[in-house]
């Protein structure tokens, strides 16, 4: 964890009256050791704790290692420690649709290795709820009597992926563009 560099833009953050949330990859880090890893997380979200109030975490889908950091869940409680919200646990997505920039695209579900909602993604793209863009996402909210409305929406966005265009612009694109063809050889490979 970085909050040594990064405890001021934190602070910055909650000041604002924004929420902070704990986005972990314990498992992995801790190469797939389950208590390793719940400690791991214990450990890092007190740290957190010492800048902002934190009572939401998610995992972060780690495409590269063999270990998904929500299993951590299956002998801990999550719960148990102040976490009232990890998406991928608490959210009933039979009411709930899942949209991800994940891939750098709405629609990445296809090359994700772990930021998908399995069963869901198919139904979803079915009832005409799979977006390629933000305009047609932006489109489809705009139209009434369309099946994003009776939804909740739940979004997760990486903010490095939505700068203005230049260099820094194409470095991420470009570096995205290499993840995404690794992800559909990992995907590839599950099957």
């Amino acid at each position: 964890m970085h909050f040594d560099t990064h405890g001021d833009t934190i602070k910055a953050i909650a000041s604002l009256g924004h929420s902070v949330g704990y986005h972990y990859e314990s498992l992995t880090t801790c190469n797939g050791d389950v208590d390793a890893a719940y400690r791991d997380f214990c450990r890092n979200l007190e740290r957190l704790r010492s800048l902002a109030p934190v009572e939401t975490a998610c995992a972060h889908g780690s495409p590269r290692s063999p270990w998904n950091s929500q299993d951590i869940w299956k002998q801990h409680d999550i719960h148990n420690l102040g976490i009232t919200y990890e998406p991928m646990l608490d959210t009933d997505f039979s009411h709930t649709l899942y949209l991800t920039d994940t891939g750098r695209r709405w629609d990445g579900y296809r090359v994700s290795v772990r930021d998908k909602v399995p069963g869901c993604q198919e139904r979803w793209e079915q009832d005409g709820l799979s977006f390629h863009t933000t305009d047609d996402i932006i489109q489809a909210l705009k139209q009434i009597g369309h099946p994003i409305h009776r939804k909740a929406l739940l979004l997760n966005t990486h903010p490095q992926r939505w700068m203005p265009v230049g260099m820094a612009w194409a470095a991420e694109a470009g570096m995205q563009w290499g993840k995404n063809i690794a992800k559909r050889l990992v995907v590839l490979t599950q099957k």
